[in-house]
């Protein structure tokens, strides 16, 4: 089989899984853990968690029909660090349109005011620390 085979192949298979795939009665569900706000222990200012990291995933994962669940370690009111809000003075990340519309649409901004702990019973599929681990991974955005 010629390598242009194989790659033919292996694309159609992939195509096949995700059109069945698309086709699932299950609700598909996703966990994304942010961090709660804290001081920066090199320069004392605040940080939270990077706004990107969150919105943008949260629009192409939403848009895929996953249902997404936003927690924290801690629980309770979760922000992003004012360098990655596109309405900091600064201007950092002021092209960032996903973002400004994650936070001007008040049902999404609304989700940062009273995510559940990772470790509080209810809506997040986390239960004890063996399921933490499994549950949580690392993305790094582009």
């Amino acid at each position: 089989m010629s390598d242009t085979t194989s790659t033919e192949v292996s694309t159609t298979s992939f195509d096949h899984r995700m059109r069945t795939d698309s086709r699932t009665d299950r609700v598909r569900e996703i966990l994304v853990v942010v961090a709660n706000p804290t001081v920066s222990s090199n320069n004392n200012w605040p940080v939270g968690f990077w706004g990107a990291e969150l919105t943008h995933p949260y629009y192409e994962l939403t848009e895929a029909g996953f249902r997404v669940t936003i927690a924290s370690p801690q629980g309770g009111r979760v922000e992003m660090d004012a360098l990655s809000d596109p309405r900091d003075s600064s201007r950092w990340s002021a092209e960032d349109l996903i973002t400004m519309g994650f936070l001007n649409t008040p049902e999404l901004a609304a989700l940062l005011e009273e995510t559940p702990s990772l470790d509080a019973p209810g809506p997040v599929p986390v239960r004890g620390r063996a399921d933490r681990g499994r549950a949580v991974t690392h993305v790094h955005l582009p």
